[in-house]
């Protein structure tokens, strides 16, 4: 019942916020730079030889690169990658807060791709410690209350652009609340790399998965503690269950057999 998972939750809530965070930050990054790139791409001295739209395509190219990047160095450890990831996003950011480097298309558009390249692996690592913090009774529930925290920042994060702005056009940006913003970017995406660091076990890093709060639920249902978790250990407690309850009938009828 929904009070019952409530009550399972209250030993997550610590959890539940240090996830909230790590996605929330890494939310507001993702959603701040894709609504600045266009100002960003528009801003700068090109001299006519690439257009704002040719710039973003280009680096349209960096989160198949970076999921590429991911893929090979996942043997370090999901925690690892989203440090490695949110320091190279954060150096980055720090360089385009320079108002000399992002005014020139062959300082920036490197800048811009390192940034993006970050972008699917941090996704895909902060997805995976999501899925395998919480036991499968509270997955569900712990996976949609953290996505929706985050979405809160991921609102806040185009609302300030907009804010800042003088007006609708690139232009609308001076050069010290452009700087401000892309430090905020900074500051998120550091704040989420070094959160992941503090959540607890080894979530992401391929452990077999709990299917319940409860551990002695776990050691009724699962006859050994090395299975628990796995798709098969689940359909080995349903077909155990079957068995079971086909060999009752037998066992009673022998009974009535005996006491006649």
């Amino acid at each position: 019942t929904p009070k019952a998972i409530m009550i399972d939750m209250g030993g997550y809530s610590w959890l539940v916020f240090l996830m909230s965070m790590v996605e929330g930050g890494k939310t507001f990054f993702v959603a701040g730079t894709s609504y600045l790139l266009k100002d960003l791409f528009q801003r700068v001295h090109s001299h006519g030889a690439i257009t704002p739209a040719t710039l973003n395509i280009i680096v349209s190219f960096a989160p198949f690169v970076g999921l590429a990047v991911g893929e090979r160095l996942l043997w370090l450890g999901v925690r690892s990658l989203i440090v490695s990831f949110a320091l190279l996003a954060a150096v980055s950011l720090s360089l385009v807060a320079q108002d000399v480097v992002r005014s020139e298309a062959l300082s920036l558009v490197p800048l811009i791709f390192a940034i993006k390249v970050t972008w699917s692996p941090l996704n895909a690592c902060i997805s995976l410690m999501k899925l395998e913090a919480f036991a499968t009774e509270i997955r569900v529930t712990a996976f949609s209350i953290i996505s929706t925290n985050a979405k809160l920042l991921c609102i806040i994060a185009p609302t300030i652009v907009e804010l800042l702005k003088a007006d609708n056009s690139a232009e609308g940006w001076s050069s010290g609340s452009l700087s401000m913003y892309i430090y905020c970017l900074m500051a998120s995406i550091g704040m989420s790399g070094i959160l992941a660091v503090l959540i607890p076990g080894t979530s992401g890093d391929g452990k077999p998965l709990e299917d319940f709060v409860d551990n002695g639920v776990r050691k009724l249902l699962s006859g050994t503690v090395e299975d628990y978790g796995a798709a098969h250990d689940i359909w080995g407690i349903s077909d155990t269950e079957s068995q079971n309850s086909q060999e009752r009938p037998s066992q009673n009828s022998e009974e009535r057999a005996d006491e006649h």
